[in-house]
């Protein structure tokens, strides 16, 4: 969760890949998770990275306090 929520594992996949996509699934189906993928494999397929902000999610930032007590 600490290496999502600070963007580590968004790094890595920058630094491997040019096109990356992003996609928060925390509210989502599975089917409309799966529909937002094959919209974006079925587009212009532009990168989507670094829209999401965990470290602004007063419950992310909760969870991770917990870690450092």
């Amino acid at each position: 969760m600490l290496a999502e929520a600070v963007g580590v594992i968004t790094s890595e996949a920058l630094a491997r890949h040019r096109n990356v996509i992003e996609i928060d699934t925390t509210n989502s189906s599975p089917s409309r998770v799966a529909r937002q993928v094959t919209a974006w494999m079925n587009g212009p397929r532009r990168a989507r990275s670094g829209r999401i902000d965990w470290l602004g999610d007063p419950s992310v930032t909760e969870h991770l306090l917990e870690w450092v007590e």
